[in-house]
């Protein structure tokens, strides 16, 4: 089998159509010092089966997908998802549902995308949410760059509260536009607000928090944005869903944007993606937001009908002048979680942020009376740090030896906590399975 359509008749047609004699002419324009000389070092053709076999192969080091306990999160979380989610999402109106640049003839994507924006609106406190974007850490870019605009100004200030990933993707997409990006310090697990109100000066357009905090802790968000916006500075959250089903909306404490990762709530691990991106604000920035918004009107005749609305910013339509290169949404992944959410509804999702905080307390009190207390004293939501005797990693490696995926190693994306393990808990996670947690911890613990 062959994954090279063109034969070689085909390319000499092609070569005469556009007057060339080698495809080496091609790419004429580019430096040869940067062009790979000779031929690429691949490995001979591979069958079908053999493909299959080799990528199986590949999927089986998937820890979790070979029946390893999950206790690992940090913006990935295994929750609940109804089994009536994937016959619904599989089913051709909505897996070939392609992007409505015609509204008037894609009324049932529309819709969906105006349900999706309803539910966002009431998790985050806001009035105006947009149709999703590419996940939780471009979210966190996009707002950025919407109140750089608004503003006028450069000077960015990021909690180091915030996933160490999200900050390396806000680096990479806005740093080549040279703003000025400031990290507040953490202290006991939390921003610590004396340093950030010393960051917070007139030319700043901007501050970002993450609730709870990448450590898992719980932020004082209502005194944070009181702070800030005593300063008259824009705040944006970071938000992680379940949560809030126990905790204040964002944007009911005055969050200017709301963001966050849905995948929690619908799509499912999915080996690290595909995800999708939350993004509500307040309604003076609607014309700034990135993405496309949907809205629902009446015809001539008072017929209730769906449009596409406020996507003038885009670069499809703007080009150079848009606020955003974001000229899609995650559809698929919104749909997941939007079936998702209306079936386990508002008591729903309040039940699994309430299991997947009392069951994270049980074996956070478990652990300590073995010798792993949390490292910070702080109350958390469903995630908290500990250090164990052995290191990271090795108590990572010895919890896999059984079957148990004990967290995540925070001293591969800090180096502040080298040596620490974040724990993960959700409602997923029953007594067994938290109790022999425990005692396996306390066996490698104590080595």
């Amino acid at each position: 089998m062959t994954y090279t359509p063109h034969t070689r008749h085909d390319l000499s047609v092609m070569f005469t159509a556009i007057g060339i004699e080698r495809i080496e002419e091609l790419f004429s324009d580019i430096p040869e010092n940067l062009l790979i000389q000779g031929e690429l070092e691949l490995p001979s053709s591979f069958s079908e089966i053999e493909v299959r076999k080799i990528f199986q192969e590949m999927a089986n080091k998937n820890a979790v997908d070979n029946k390893a306990i999950c206790f690992a999160g940090m913006g990935s979380y295994e929750h609940f998802i109804a089994s009536a989610v994937n016959p619904l999402l599989f089913r051709s109106e909505f897996y070939t549902a392609y992007t409505p640049y015609q509204p008037e003839v894609a009324q049932g994507t529309l819709q969906c995308i105006y349900e999706f924006q309803s539910l966002v609106t009431r998790l985050t406190g806001l009035p105006v949410a947009n149709a999703s974007l590419y996940d939780g850490a471009t979210a966190i870019a996009e707002a950025i760059q919407l109140l750089r605009s608004f503003t006028k100004k450069d000077r960015i200030v990021i909690t180091r509260g915030v996933n160490p990933l999200y900050r390396q993707v806000v680096e990479t997409i806005i740093g080549c536009t040279e703003p000025e990006i400031i990290y507040c310090p953490v202290k006991n697990g939390i921003t610590d607000l004396v340093e950030l109100e010393m960051l917070l000066t007139p030319e700043t357009a901007c501050v970002v928090l993450q609730q709870p905090n990448f450590l898992g802790q719980i932020e004082d968000l209502e005194k944070s944005i009181q702070l800030i916006k005593s300063k008259n500075i824009p705040v944006i959250v970071s938000s992680y869903p379940v949560s809030l089903g126990m905790l204040e909306a964002p944007g009911n404490l005055g969050a200017d944007i709301v963001v966050g990762d849905g995948q929690c709530l619908g799509p499912g691990l999915l080996n690290g993606g595909p995800y999708l991106g939350l993004f509500a604000a307040k309604k003076e920035y609607v014309r700034l937001m990135p993405g496309r918004i949907a809205a629902r009107t009446e015809d001539s005749q008072g017929r209730k009908g769906y449009v596409l609305t406020l996507q003038t910013r885009e670069q499809h339509i703007r080009r150079e002048k848009a606020t955003s290169n974001i000229c899609t949404n995650q559809g698929l992944m919104m749909l997941a979680m939007l079936f998702n959410v209306s079936f386990i509804g508002k008591k729903g999702l309040q039940e699994m942020a309430f299991q997947s905080h009392q069951k994270a307390l049980y074996l956070s009190s478990m652990l300590k009376d073995v010798g792993l207390p949390p490292v910070y004293t702080g109350p958390f939501f469903n995630e908290f740090v500990v250090h164990p005797k052995c290191g990271a990693e090795e108590f990572i490696v010895k919890m896999l030896e059984k079957e148990i995926l004990a967290g995540v190693d925070l001293g591969k994306f800090d180096a502040d906590y080298q040596g620490k393990v974040l724990i993960t808990v959700t409602e997923m996670r029953d007594k067994k399975q938290l109790d022999d947690y425990v005692v396996f911890a306390d066996k490698v613990n104590q080595g």
